[in-house]
């Protein structure tokens, strides 16, 4: 007993001995074990202290600066936000002013508690290293952040890693009340979680939220409605398609409107040619001999500009051409800029049609890790399936787990989570991210174009 006294706290300690307790909170069985277990064995603070991002161990000392790090936010309907914090070094007294790494102008605690249960707060006067305290009314500390006396600059620490999100989806707010609340309610719900995101897509101009699982989306979800009364729909996020062309072509427009009075006129003749990935989108004057007056180019290059930003296969951007204005014809009269413009976007959208266009579809980057008995079905699921290619593969915690590193389209994984779930029973991770763009096949492309592309009308 007496080295079982000695040993099993330093096991904890360094993560080589997990407890583990079957309890039911409802009912209490079970909890009174489990708290005798923890105030008999559970670690002292000193066992594993907590290091700067240097490697330096913070001492327990009550007599030091104050280091405090917070390890969770939550958001209260009577106090607002609760930050619950860990006391590393030093001692926080209840009227203190703490600071965080994220401003410089100190905040005055609103009360300093010991929570006890899911609601009730017990009022202390300090705190001391190694305790778990809750203070409210400071904004610029945030889940994972330290935190010391105003005026003072925090110690940066080593926090544990926050996995990424796997799982995506856009949000529309079900009504114009929606509308309104949801902004709030998804900042304060990011602040609780940090692996819960939301962003609006630049690309897609999508609302999007990310987490771990569809499981945690759904919490999300309802906490939105029961706390915040907000209701939303959700659906998969838009991808966002870019298009270019695959050899040179010609293009040409002629605008002209009479409706009485001064009418409109502008004509433009262009060539269309691709560039190298990753050139954008070139504008070149080649008009010579005055066929278009020079004050009139730049409203060509403008027309032509908003159809590079807003697409013409499908929404997106067009990438890597380049466009010359070479001939045109205007009247003196009925000329102007709102013409050319008009011309110019036109003549653009005829060569980019002639100009051999494709779509172009971002692939990500996965890294798979998964039970060595499941690498095979994994590896030809991505190459068969999805149409994906396997970058690299090896084996980590002594050949139990394979992890691939694979390049997908993402129109191939937008579920992925599910799909590896199921193939795994669960055992199944990934991270995901953006590796570039290529071409979609011309098979899916004609399945894109059916779903998203646009008509365009030239008369």
């Amino acid at each position: 007993d007496d080295e079982l006294h000695t040993h099993i706290p330093n096991a904890i300690a360094k993560g080589g001995l997990i407890p583990i307790f079957p309890v039911h909170p409802e009912s209490g069985l079970g909890m009174e074990e489990m708290l005798e277990f923890l105030a008999e064995y559970a670690p002292n603070p000193a066992l594993d202290p907590t290091t700067d991002t240097e490697g330096n161990a913070i001492e327990l000392d009550p007599e030091g600066e104050l280091c405090g790090v917070a390890f969770a936010v939550r958001s209260d309907p009577h106090v607002g936000k609760v930050v619950l914090a860990k006391i590393l070094r030093g001692t926080l007294a209840a009227g203190a002013s703490v600071v965080g790494p994220r401003s410089d102008r100190g905040e005055k605690l609103g009360g300093l508690f010991r929570s006890v249960g899911k609601k009730k707060r017990d009022a202390i006067e300090t705190a001391k290293p190694g305790e778990i305290v809750c203070f409210s009314k400071v904004e610029h500390v945030g889940t994972w952040e330290p935190f010391t006396e105003a005026g003072k600059t925090p110690v940066a620490i080593e926090t544990p890693a926050v996995p990424a999100p796997m799982v995506t989806v856009a949000v529309e707010p079900k009504s114009r009340a929606d509308e309104q609340k949801i902004g709030e309610a998804l900042g304060k719900l990011t602040a609780e979680d940090p692996t819960f995101r939301t962003l609006v897509d630049p690309k897609t101009r999508e609302l999007v939220m990310s987490g771990m699982s569809d499981l945690h989306l759904q919490v999300v979800e309802a906490r939105m409605k029961r706390r915040y009364g907000v209701e939303i729909n959700t659906h998969a996020p838009k991808i966002a398609y870019r298009q270019t062309v695959t050899k040179p072509s010609e293009g040409h427009h002629r605008h002209k409107k009479q409706s009485g009075g001064r009418g409109q006129f502008g004509e433009c003749y262009i060539r269309v040619k691709p560039l190298e990935q990753g050139a954008g989108f070139v504008f070149s004057d080649k008009v010579v001999g005055g066929a278009i007056p020079r004050n009139l180019i730049p409203a060509i290059e403008k027309g032509m500009r908003e159809i590079v930003e807003h697409g013409i296969l499908v929404d997106g951007e067009v990438v890597d051409v380049e466009v010359e204005v070479y001939d045109g014809k205007f009247h003196a009269v009925d000329s102007d800029e709102a013409s050319f413009k008009l011309a110019g976007a036109r003549a653009f959208i005829d060569g980019f049609q002639k100009a051999g266009p494709i779509l172009l579809e971002p692939v990500m980057e996965l890294l798979i890790s998964v039970p060595t008995d499941d690498a095979g079905a994994i590896f030809s699921d991505i190459t068969s399936q999805r149409r994906g290619h396997v970058m690299d593969q090896w084996n980590e915690d002594n050949g139990a787990v394979t992890v691939i590193k694979a390049h997908v389209p993402l129109a191939c994984v937008q579920t992925y989570h599910r799909d590896l779930k199921s193939q795994t029973a669960g055992e199944g991770s990934y991270t995901m991210t953006f590796a570039d763009y290529s071409a979609v096949p011309a098979s899916e492309q004609q399945k894109v174009l059916a779903e998203q592309g646009k008509k365009h009308d030239h008369d």
